[in-house]
Protein backbone atom coordinates (compact mmCIF):
# COMPACT_ATOMS: atom_id res chain seq x y z
CA UNK A 1 0.00 0.00 0.00
CA UNK A 2 2.84 2.35 0.79
CA UNK A 3 4.34 1.62 -2.62
CA UNK A 4 1.05 2.47 -4.36
CA UNK A 5 0.79 5.78 -2.49
CA UNK A 6 4.39 6.68 -3.41
CA UNK A 7 3.81 5.82 -7.09
CA UNK A 8 0.58 7.78 -7.06
CA UNK A 9 2.28 10.80 -5.48
CA UNK A 10 5.16 10.66 -7.95
CA UNK A 11 2.74 10.43 -10.88
CA UNK A 12 0.89 13.46 -9.56
CA UNK A 13 4.13 15.44 -9.25
CA UNK A 14 5.31 14.42 -12.73
CA UNK A 15 2.01 15.45 -14.28
CA UNK A 16 2.05 18.76 -12.46
CA UNK A 17 5.63 19.53 -13.51
CA UNK A 18 5.01 18.67 -17.15
CA UNK A 19 2.12 21.10 -17.46
CA UNK A 20 3.06 24.65 -18.43
CA UNK A 21 2.73 27.32 -15.82
CA UNK A 22 -0.43 29.27 -16.24
CA UNK A 23 0.16 32.83 -17.35
CA UNK A 24 -2.18 35.70 -17.08
CA UNK A 25 -3.72 36.29 -20.46
CA UNK A 26 -4.32 39.83 -21.54
CA UNK A 27 -7.47 40.71 -23.36
CA UNK A 28 -7.83 43.56 -25.81
CA UNK A 29 -10.08 45.31 -23.28
CA UNK A 30 -7.31 45.26 -20.68
CA UNK A 31 -6.20 48.81 -19.74
CA UNK A 32 -2.53 47.85 -20.04
CA UNK A 33 -3.03 46.57 -23.59
CA UNK A 34 -5.02 49.68 -24.54
CA UNK A 35 -2.25 51.89 -23.17
CA UNK A 36 0.43 49.93 -25.01
CA UNK A 37 -1.56 50.19 -28.25
CA UNK A 38 -1.90 53.96 -27.78
CA UNK A 39 1.83 54.34 -27.16
CA UNK A 40 2.59 52.19 -30.20
CA UNK A 41 0.31 54.31 -32.38
CA UNK A 42 1.81 57.57 -31.11
CA UNK A 43 5.33 56.30 -31.76
CA UNK A 44 4.38 55.12 -35.25
CA UNK A 45 2.86 58.51 -36.09
CA UNK A 46 5.95 60.29 -34.77
CA UNK A 47 8.23 58.06 -36.84
CA UNK A 48 6.12 58.62 -39.96
CA UNK A 49 6.25 62.40 -39.49
CA UNK A 50 10.00 62.25 -38.85
CA UNK A 51 10.51 60.26 -42.05
CA UNK A 52 8.43 62.75 -44.03
CA UNK A 53 10.43 65.66 -42.61
CA UNK A 54 13.75 63.95 -43.34
CA UNK A 55 12.63 63.22 -46.92
CA UNK A 56 11.73 66.88 -47.46
CA UNK A 57 15.02 67.99 -45.92
CA UNK A 58 16.97 65.63 -48.18
CA UNK A 59 15.12 66.99 -51.22
CA UNK A 60 15.96 70.57 -50.25
CA UNK A 61 19.62 69.66 -49.71
CA UNK A 62 19.79 67.88 -53.06
CA UNK A 63 18.17 70.84 -54.83
CA UNK A 64 20.58 73.26 -53.14
CA UNK A 65 23.55 71.11 -54.15
CA UNK A 66 22.38 71.06 -57.77
CA UNK A 67 21.96 74.85 -57.71
CA UNK A 68 25.35 75.27 -56.08
CA UNK A 69 27.04 73.05 -58.66
CA UNK A 70 25.27 74.89 -61.46
CA UNK A 71 26.54 78.25 -60.21
CA UNK A 72 30.06 76.86 -59.83
CA UNK A 73 29.99 75.44 -63.34
CA UNK A 74 28.79 78.79 -64.70
CA UNK A 75 31.62 80.63 -62.92
CA UNK A 76 34.21 78.20 -64.29
CA UNK A 77 32.78 78.47 -67.81
CA UNK A 78 33.02 82.27 -67.62
CA UNK A 79 36.75 81.82 -67.05
CA UNK A 80 36.89 79.92 -70.35
CA UNK A 81 38.72 77.01 -68.75
CA UNK A 82 39.03 73.77 -70.68
CA UNK A 83 36.29 71.31 -69.75
CA UNK A 84 38.84 68.86 -68.30
CA UNK A 85 40.05 71.55 -65.86
CA UNK A 86 36.49 72.46 -64.93
CA UNK A 87 35.74 68.84 -64.12
CA UNK A 88 38.98 68.43 -62.17
CA UNK A 89 38.14 71.45 -60.03
CA UNK A 90 34.50 70.43 -59.46
CA UNK A 91 35.56 66.98 -58.25
CA UNK A 92 37.46 68.45 -55.29
CA UNK A 93 35.10 69.82 -52.64
CA UNK A 94 37.91 71.49 -50.69
CA UNK A 95 38.82 73.54 -53.78
CA UNK A 96 35.24 74.40 -54.64
CA UNK A 97 34.54 75.64 -51.11
CA UNK A 98 37.53 78.01 -51.20
CA UNK A 99 36.59 79.09 -54.73
CA UNK A 100 33.03 79.98 -53.64
CA UNK A 101 34.40 81.95 -50.68
CA UNK A 102 36.31 84.35 -52.94
CA UNK A 103 34.64 87.74 -52.92
CA UNK A 104 35.10 88.79 -56.56
CA UNK A 105 35.77 87.42 -60.02
CA UNK A 106 39.44 88.47 -60.03
CA UNK A 107 40.16 86.56 -56.80
CA UNK A 108 38.33 83.51 -58.15
CA UNK A 109 40.41 83.62 -61.32
CA UNK A 110 43.68 83.98 -59.37
CA UNK A 111 42.74 81.12 -57.09
CA UNK A 112 41.89 78.80 -60.00
CA UNK A 113 45.06 79.81 -61.88
CA UNK A 114 47.09 78.95 -58.77
CA UNK A 115 45.39 75.57 -58.43
CA UNK A 116 45.86 74.70 -62.11
CA UNK A 117 49.51 75.78 -62.08
CA UNK A 118 50.17 73.29 -59.29
CA UNK A 119 51.11 75.96 -56.74
CA UNK A 120 49.37 74.03 -53.98
CA UNK A 121 50.34 70.48 -54.95
CA UNK A 122 51.92 68.65 -52.16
Amino acid sequence: MLVNQTESTQRGLNQASSQPLSRKRFRSGDPIIRSMNRVTNVLKEAMDKTNETLDKFAQVLAKNKVNENSLLATDLQKMQLPLADQIRIMQKPEITEVFKAQSNEDQKFQFIASILSGAFDG
